[in-house]
């Protein structure tokens, strides 16, 4: 400004998410088909929360007898309600501003699980502070599951690209693949392509 200097916010903070689950709901929807490419036809996958993994959730076959992990009540109703996954939920408190549960009561099984692919949302991605997460709870969580695959799917809208949240989930190479939509700054998908990580 003139005379003046104005510090860019980044820092991004989570709106609630019955707010924010109707937003960008084409580019969620186009997010959710791509991912489709990297479901196997078998075996066992974990599908994080959010709007943007339930379009994935949404678009698995009927006939899918997919071994499916996740802490989404909306995942798993959905799931088990029109597919012939096989279904765990992950128990706890549901958190109201996100409709997860927090994984309380299943701290314990957690560890002792292991599954072929995860597929989760983010808070924000930065090519230089990597995952970020909205609190310490939550980023210890996907942090676990991210330890616990053979491969990482992101699914993030272009909206949250180039900002970063509270606290540290991990740096960007945990990530094998994101997904995102041509929305997305090139500048940005090209630093987080030279950290190893599929855009």
């Amino acid at each position: 400004s003139h005379g003046g200097a104005i510090v860019k916010d980044t820092v991004s903070d989570r709106q609630p998410y019955s707010e924010t689950r109707h937003g960008n709901i084409p580019q969620k929807e186009a997010i959710g088909q791509a991912a489709l490419e990297y479901l196997p036809r078998s075996g066992s996958v974990f599908l994080g929360p959010g709007s943007t993994v339930l379009r994935l959730a949404m678009r698995i076959p009927n006939d899918s007898h997919l071994h499916v992990i996740t802490n989404s009540p909306e995942v798993a109703l959905h799931l088990v309600s029109r597919t012939a996954a096989t279904v765990d939920l992950l128990g706890g408190r549901v958190r109201s501003d996100s409709y997860e549960t927090d994984c309380s009561f299943s701290d314990q099984v957690l560890d002792m699980l292991y599954w072929d692919i995860t597929f989760m949302g983010a808070s924000a991605i930065d090519s230089v502070r990597g995952m970020t997460s909205i609190d310490l709870s939550t980023a210890k969580f996907e942090r676990t599951v991210i330890e616990h695959a053979n491969k990482v799917v992101v699914l993030c809208d272009s909206s949250k690209l180039g900002s970063f949240s509270y606290v540290k989930v991990g740096p960007l190479d945990l990530i094998d693949v994101l997904i995102t939509d041509s929305l997305a700054d090139p500048d940005i998908v090209e630093s987080i392509r030279e950290q190893g990580v599929e855009v």
